[in-house]
């Protein structure tokens, strides 16, 4: 977009994210708190009130892939490669990937 002779440029410069099958965008609302997951495929612009907190890309699990995601209530949710409707999934908000530390004997754990 270019500017006429006598346009000129009114406002700030606002940051749009192409949201598609393999994108989501993470977005909270300022007056609210409220955070929600766009993943309908669009150019997402945020509106006056709206700032954009994470592009989040779409996990994928293999067959022999497990994934634990715990919720902001605390419960673990088990994703398993080998079903078909937990195989790709976006991580809903207020959620983080459970990571798990495997050790074996004293030695490792001194580490």
């Amino acid at each position: 977009v270019f500017l006429n002779e006598f346009e000129e440029f009114m406002g700030t410069k606002k940051v749009a994210v192409e949201v598609d099958e393999e994108t989501a965008v993470l977005v909270r609302n300022k007056r609210s708190g409220q955070q929600r997951l766009v993943t309908e495929k669009m150019l997402f612009v945020p509106a006056s009130d709206e700032e954009i907190l994470e592009v989040r890309p779409l996990i994928k699990l293999a067959d022999y892939e497990a994934c634990i995601v715990r919720d902001k209530t605390g419960k673990d949710n088990f994703y398993f490669g080998r079903n078909n409707e937990e195989r790709s999934f976006f991580l809903p908000p207020h959620s983080e990937i459970v990571k798990l530390l495997w050790s074996r004997g004293r030695r490792r754990e001194r580490r």
